[in-house]
């Protein structure tokens, strides 16, 4: 899941590159980039509901955080109702990975502003959003083997070539924390990898 993510963001950059205006002069030549990432879910169930939180995050030449905190429960009228938490940050956060043998991942964040918003049983949303600060700490663990996958891709277009080449590492793991001092249980986890892309892009006039 996080490859075919990254495989998309990938091509909607050079799509982009690509549909730049003639005039605009393309910067030519090779870059390369190394950068770390990790994902987990957590799931919890009650008599009236649910709770999941999604957490995605990446370092090296790409941060970014993602962090998504849904809870449904029942109303008095036994209706679904919502209130989702999230954050969507490059900044303002710790990330650190063991980018070689993929065996563990640390995260932190302090503060972080996240935006809260509730919804009623139509996906509808109730009121105003709201904005508060919160706390994250999140510890991944490597276990398994490590897998690998490379690719390559060509973009052409507005007297530019793009050649893209990444060489991906992944591996399942463990992953427990907590949010806003809620507990990210071993036991409610549902999915958690830590992995690693060397990027590398080459630019050329066509």
């Amino acid at each position: 899941m996080r490859r075919a993510m990254i495989g998309l963001a990938v091509a909607m950059l050079a799509a982009l590159a690509l549909a730049a205006p003639a005039s605009a002069a393309p910067a030519l030549g090779e870059t390369s980039t190394d950068f770390g990432f990790a994902d987990a879910t957590w799931s919890a169930n009650s008599a009236t509901g649910f709770t999941e939180t999604v957490i995605q995050v990446s370092g090296g030449g790409n941060n970014f955080l993602l962090v998504e905190r849904t809870t449904v429960t029942q109303d008095e009228n036994g209706n679904m109702i919502g209130t989702q938490t999230s954050v969507r940050a490059p900044s303002g956060f710790t990330f650190t990975i063991d980018a070689v043998k993929l065996a563990t991942a640390n995260l932190s964040a302090d503060g972080l502003p996240a935006t809260t918003c509730n919804f009623d049983s139509n996906g509808q949303q109730i009121g105003d959003c709201t904005t508060a600060p919160i706390t994250l700490n999140v510890t991944w663990t490597g276990e398994g083997l490590v897998s690998r996958a490379v690719s390559s891709s060509h973009f052409t277009g507005h007297g530019i070539k793009i050649f893209i080449h990444e060489n991906s590492t992944q591996r399942t793991s463990t992953a427990t924390g907590t949010l806003d001092g809620s507990q990210l249980r071993a036991d409610e986890l549902r999915s958690a990898d830590l992995g690693n892309t060397h990027h590398v892009e080459v630019k050329s006039a066509h």
